[in-house]
């Protein structure tokens, strides 16, 4: 779509422009997510006092569009990439601590105990 222009100067030099329109686009799709959530439960509600179905119909029909909405508004995905984040921030800390403790005379394992 944006032709010559995705790598111009270079791709690294346009990531950040990449990273916060991504950003962007995360923060719209929220936006857009809580949006029809609550229009949801309100008309859901609306429905259900004007109707005759149940707390058991509501809960039900609620429940759908909570799980279609977490699959097309891409929460699974957005979980699923903070949790590999935070794994490998783990991953990062446990590896520098360990090679601080093999460097310098275990110096975090003297510092705990």
């Amino acid at each position: 779509v944006i032709g010559t222009r995705a790598v111009s100067p270079s791709l690294w030099m346009r990531m950040p422009e990449y990273f916060i329109s991504f950003l962007v686009f995360v923060e719209f799709l929220g936006l857009v997510h809580h949006i029809l959530m609550t229009a949801c439960r309100i008309f859901i509600h609306m429905q259900a006092t004007g109707c005759c179905f149940g707390l058991e119909e509501r809960n039900h029909r609620i429940q759908r569009w909570v799980r279609l909405a977490h699959v097309y508004f891409f929460n699974h995905q957005l979980h699923t990439l903070q949790a590999y984040i935070v794994l490998l921030a783990n991953l990062m800390t446990s590896l520098s601590i360990a090679a601080l403790d093999k460097v310098c005379c275990r110096i975090h394992t003297w510092w705990l105990l």
